[in-house]
């Protein structure tokens, strides 16, 4: 079993620790339930046993450490779920619709995606991505009103959402949620790219840089968003040497111990 002491280098964004093992973690993380009142590093430790060092880490943001309230909340005519509310972020072949679908199963959670609405009003105008990204551009009330959807969804609770502005937006509303940014290879993403929508990996990098550079401008001018920051998001996992049932797996253990 692996040691679940710290090691002397570690810091509160880049954590050194063991081989991950996603099971048994309970037992490492059993005094984490009272950890509220621990600085971000001592609560760090109780993720010893599945967090291996440059491949997943805990936000160093202060405001990423909220109260605990109750489970249920008012919020105008609507109450607000008990289910936990699990805002995921990252680019092109990160991995986000399969771990949200995967999270929605074992949660049973609401799913809505930014980029699946997106997508389907591109179709809808008979435009590539590229191309409704422009007319954004120039109707930021588009962008806006699905960024607003996504944060309606996200009061409501009991959903698993992904958009890139939500993780932002959810964070300077204050509306409670785990917020990950699932980190990928831009090689890796390739091929996953490559492979989804039937193109050499070359041509799908330049497309996924393309796109990204357009919706980085987008929502800068919009929110003031930095897409390249990711201190809006609670935790930062690696996701190219994982399955997708260990994503979720260290995404549950959050959910269990109380980081949304």
């Amino acid at each position: 079993m692996p040691s679940s002491k710290p090691s002397k280098n570690a810091t509160k964004s880049d954590l050194s620790v063991a081989k991950p093992r996603v099971q048994g973690a309970g037992k490492a993380t059993t005094n984490g339930v009272k950890a509220e009142k621990r600085k971000l590093e001592g609560r760090a430790k109780d993720y010893q046993s599945f967090a291996p060092s440059n491949h997943f880490r805990l936000s160093s943001n202060p405001t990423s450490r909220r109260r605990r309230g109750p489970a249920t909340q008012q919020s105008g005519n609507s109450r607000r779920s008990e289910k936990p509310t699990i805002v995921l972020g990252g680019l092109a072949g990160s991995g986000k619709s399969t771990t949200a679908k995967l999270l929605a199963k074992r949660f049973a959670l609401r799913r809505v995606s930014a980029g699946d609405m997106f997508r389907a009003m591109a179709k809808e105008k008979r435009m590539d991505l590229i191309e409704f990204g422009r007319l954004c551009e120039k109707k930021t009330s588009i962008d806006k009103a699905l960024d607003l959807r996504m944060i309606d969804e996200a009061k409501r609770g009991g959903a698993v959402l992904d958009g890139r502005a939500t993780a932002f937006l959810t964070r300077k509303r204050k509306i409670p949620a785990l917020r990950i940014w699932l980190a990928v290879d831009p090689e890796v993403s390739a091929k996953r790219v490559a492979k989804r929508d039937k193109l050499t990996a070359k041509a799908a990098l330049l497309k996924s840089a393309k796109r990204e550079r357009e919706v980085a401008k987008r929502l800068k001018l919009l929110w003031g968003v930095d897409t390249t920051d990711t201190s809006y998001y609670d935790a930062v996992i690696q996701t190219d040497d994982y399955s997708p049932k260990e994503v979720v797996d260290i995404i549950a253990q959050l959910v269990r111990y109380g980081r949304h």
